[in-house]
């Protein structure tokens, strides 16, 4: 796919969420849209928590800070570590 910077990107972007819905009714498609869009916005908040929990795991100044690899891999897998923020944390 070529872009034409002459092309503003929401046409751009319009032009391949139109693409995407193919025969989806436009009432429908805005469900599973903005279901996508949830998706992706409470992946991001997990992958930044446990980015940062990792970080404070490795950092010998934090109060986080463990050299043992199972301690650590327990706190990247502690819902509650999460939650504390306010970050979603699903069901397995």
């Amino acid at each position: 796919m070529t872009h034409n910077r002459d092309i503003p990107s929401e046409k751009v972007l319009f032009d391949a969420a139109n693409a995407l819905r193919g025969s989806v009714e436009s009432a429908e498609y805005k469900h599973l849209a903005l279901g996508l869009v949830f998706l992706k916005y409470v992946s991001d908040g997990f992958a930044a928590r446990h980015k940062q929990l990792d970080r404070l795991t490795r950092d010998p100044d934090s109060a986080w800070f463990t050299e043992d690899a199972a301690e650590r891999e327990e706190i990247l897998e502690d819902r509650d570590e999460y939650r504390s923020e306010n970050v979603f944390w699903g069901a397995a």
